[in-house]
């Protein structure tokens, strides 16, 4: 069947069924190529469809993924017998909208973009090398992905998007006597021209060679900055804390903080899934058909909200959904962050904030992590440079940071150097004290 004949049967069949139904069909398409040396080592085409459609009758769910040349039949029987053996979940329902929304993320075709992806990979390699001599190249990959979908259920929403996604990741090895150190970069956007090769290459080359020859520190207590890239994976955990799903299982340390202020004053968190600011833009409905919200602010001047939703949690907490279900492979669905970012009134750059401290770490570098989002203790392996007398002095490895997240919220002062290179957006953080242990 063509996709609008299979989504038009299954709708139709559940119509007849008594049973409401949505259809999730999707299509992706990936280039990446990857190059060493000056050469390219890989070239990979693939290309994935598939179809995900739910069945809900009487407060039973049940969710199949198959592709669109299945025998829609089969399954849908299928499907429909086993809700018979699922027991009932008074949470469960679709979104009530009904409308139709098309969007376009304009994209193009590929012909041609595989040249275009090893063009800016040995471009990037170039840059790299061009900042002194490495070791060597660890990776360099250039991706190009487009995504088709189209979603529809049996209240009459019926929504299509497209995008394409263009990213860049670089790692490359400098050595100094005997030691090894790596430096990374990233970019990811909806917009090809953004992957700067000569930008992400130098970036990468000056982190390998900024933490060679590390020292090693003695176990102490002292203040803390992460660089906006570590920044920013710090602040992805947010996703986690303020999960829809965690909040109903007791499962954060957030759960009984909303309306409480958790951060400064001067700090605010927003999902921003459609922002001009924000390199990549996502759907205006979620993979259930809930409206997406610009600017959603999860943490507005310090103060805790609201959670991330999916329609399930969002009935289970009485509250309304707020456009952040995400649907698996597997047809599940669960509550997930599309663009977050931290920004803040407070402006202050990078270097003012490391010339306030009289000794501590600036972390560059994350590596292993422990983060119990139940009790909030968080311990991570990092490396980094050393502060002394409000300068960076010499770079360190082998540490483990660690302490209480919500007395480290509460000491967070934020840069003014926020940069937009993915889904998870901060700028530099100074975390107050935490324990780094050493030798």
């Amino acid at each position: 069947m063509k996709t609008e004949e299979c989504i038009t049967y299954i709708l139709n069949e559940a119509h007849r069924k008594n049973c409401q139904a949505d259809v999730l069909v999707s299509k992706i398409e990936n280039i990446i190529v990857n190059t060493r040396n000056l050469v390219v080592e890989k070239l990979e085409e693939s290309s994935f469809s598939g179809l995900t459609f739910r069945l809900i009758k009487d407060k039973r769910s049940t969710s199949v993924q198959c592709n669109t040349s299945a025998n829609l039949k089969q399954m849908f029987s299928r499907a429909l017998e086993s809700l018979e053996h699922v027991p009932e979940d008074q949470y469960i329902s679709l979104p009530e909208h009904s409308h139709h929304v098309s969007n376009t993320g304009n994209i193009s075709d590929n012909i041609g973009i595989a040249d275009i992806l090893k063009e800016l990979a040995i471009k990037t390699e170039q840059s790299a090398y061009s900042e002194g001599k490495l070791k060597t190249t660890e990776k360099i990959e250039f991706e190009a992905k487009t995504i088709e979908k189209i979603l529809a259920n049996t209240n009459g929403f019926f929504g299509t998007f497209d995008t394409q996604i263009f990213s860049g990741a670089v790692t490359v090895v400098a050595e100094a006597e005997g030691n090894l150190n790596s430096g990374f970069s990233y970019l990811s956007s909806n917009i090809l021209t953004d992957l700067n090769p000569n930008e992400l290459g130098k970036e990468a080359a000056k982190r390998a060679f900024e933490g060679l020859k590390p020292r090693k520190i003695q176990t102490c207590k002292r203040e803390v900055i992460f660089d906006f890239r570590c920044a920013s994976n710090f602040l992805s955990n947010f996703g986690d804390f303020l999960s829809g799903a965690s909040v109903a299982r007791s499962a954060t340390f957030l759960k009984d903080q909303m309306e409480q202020s958790i951060l400064p004053r001067s700090i605010s968190i927003f999902n921003n899934p459609l922002g001009e600011q924000c390199r990549i833009k996502t759907s205006d409905f979620d993979d259930e058909g809930n409206t997406t919200i610009n600017k959603l602010p999860l943490v507005e001047n310090g103060v805790l909200k609201r959670w991330i939703l999916d329609q399930y949690n969002a009935n289970k907490l009485n509250l309304p959904p707020n456009g952040l279900g995400k649907r698996s492979l597997n047809g599940s669905i669960y509550p997930s962050i599309t663009n977050i970012y931290l920004e803040s009134t407070d402006d202050i750059s990078e270097a003012e904030l490391i010339s306030q401290v009289k000794e501590g770490l600036y972390v560059t570098n994350l590596f292993s992590c422990g983060v119990n989002p139940i009790t909030g203790d968080y311990s991570q392996g990092v490396q980094g440079v050393w502060i002394e007398n409000g300068e960076l002095s010499f770079p360190v490895s082998e540490i483990t940071i660690a302490g209480k997240l919500i007395d480290v919220f509460k000491e967070m002062v934020a840069a003014n150097n926020l940069k937009f290179f993915g889904r998870s957006n901060s700028p530099s953080l100074f975390l107050g004290k935490m324990m780094i242990s050493g030798i």
